[in-house]
């Protein structure tokens, strides 16, 4: 499947509401901030024109997925895709006309972090360690540092750590499977 895809980020992680890819890249080579570093749950949304296939079963092969999908097709949960090969029969779930597909992903913390390490400290260490519970933390009020979303006792990612890849990579494509 070429063209655009629509993606949604949940904006408390730092992701932005809506976005427009013109080709499934990895969050990690984009240039907005909010994507490179996002980690969490993003939506990628597509209108496909298909019919059942009067022979055999239609499959949806995700291509590479970092690292969890779900498919849902015409609203309906069609599976969960967390280990190659990333595919989903959707057989059963199309209608006559257009279908909404969206894939569902989810990846690790890795970029999150070290996107919050490229803000300052807004916590004490110790020779790597939390020093001290923050107050801010203690008292439930807001972050000092508004651009920080995680928190460890321990970081274990530098602001010069390596992104990983993450997001629906493809390539993705329809397969009629006996």
């Amino acid at each position: 499947m070429t063209g655009p895809w629509e993606l949604s980020f949940d904006p408390v992680w730092g992701g932005p509401e809506q976005a427009s890819f013109d080709a499934l890249d990895s969050w990690d080579q984009r240039p907005e901030e909010g994507i490179q570093y996002y980690s969490g749950k993003a939506i990628y949304r597509k209108t496909l024109d298909i019919e059942k296939p009067t022979d055999g079963r239609l499959l949806l092969e995700l291509g590479d997925v970092k690292d969890v999908a779900k498919v849902i097709l015409n609203g309906q949960e069609v599976g969960v895709a967390w280990l190659p090969p990333f595919a989903a029969d959707i057989t059963d779930h199309i209608i006559a006309g257009e279908n909404m597909l969206e894939i569902e992903v989810i990846n690790s913390w890795r970029n999150r972090m070290i996107g919050d390490q490229q803000h300052p400290m807004d916590f004490e260490l110790t020779r790597g360690i939390l020093s001290a519970v923050p107050d801010w933390l203690k008292n439930g009020t807001p972050r000092p540092e508004q651009n920080r979303y995680t928190f460890a006792t321990c970081p274990i990612f530098e602001k010069d750590d390596q992104l990983g890849k993450a997001g629906l990579l493809g390539p993705v494509r329809l397969k009629v499977a006996n």
